[in-house]
């Protein structure tokens, strides 16, 4: 009634903890916190709508999202980084890149996460039992236990945009109609299919 954004922002923000919110309200929130130019609710908002977008079936997409409140509060040197970092391991956990996803959860640690539920926290570990053999995770968690923030921030921040490229260059070759090659295109692209190199090409 008040109109003020902050608040109608905050007030959406309550239904979506736990993970219980439509998709209808977390795009609510999301647009309730652009218009509060509250930072905290933008992050907040930003880490919901990247960890609902995983759960759908979308790890990519949600990890790009997460990107903009992990690198704000890391240059804010606010611990709830943490929480982001969280939940970035249970996007990579989705996308099958397990490796990376261990060693976020060794860099997280036992360290308490805002906004991050103890079943959220089971279902990370239970994930990496499901993907990781035991002797490979504890070897990743040891390597991703020393990192800082700032290291474990710049890796996944890094991993993701080597994925995202990835994906992109995916999506450019299923466009391209085999049909419109010219026959040394086709060559060239059969033996690409076999692994020669450039050189050998």
């Amino acid at each position: 009634r008040l109109g003020n954004k902050l608040l109608i922002a905050m007030a959406r923000s309550i239904p979506t903890v736990g993970g219980h919110a439509s998709d209808e309200l977390r795009e609510l929130f999301w647009e309730a916190a652009q218009q509060s130019h509250s930072y905290l609710m933008l992050n907040h908002a930003a880490i919901e709508l990247g960890a609902a977008q995983v759960r759908a079936g979308a790890p990519l997409d949600g990890l790009l999202v997460l990107r903009s409140p992990a690198r704000d509060w890391l240059l804010r040197g606010d611990a709830r980084v943490w929480s982001v970092l969280h939940s970035m391991a249970l996007g990579f956990v989705a996308l099958g890149d397990v490796e990376t996803a261990a060693r976020l959860a060794g860099a997280v640690g036992d360290r308490h996460l805002p906004f991050v539920s103890d079943r959220r926290r089971a279902l990370l570990r239970l994930r990496l039992d499901e993907s990781l053999a035991g002797a490979a995770r504890a070897r990743h968690e040891t390597a991703g236990s020393v990192l800082d923030a700032g290291t474990a921030v710049a890796e996944a921040l890094e991993r993701i945009e080597a994925l995202a490229a990835l994906a992109s260059a995916d999506a450019a070759a299923s466009d391209v109609d085999p049909s419109h090659l010219t026959a040394r295109q086709l060559e060239v692209a059969k033996l690409v299919a076999q692994g020669f190199t450039n050189k050998q090409i």
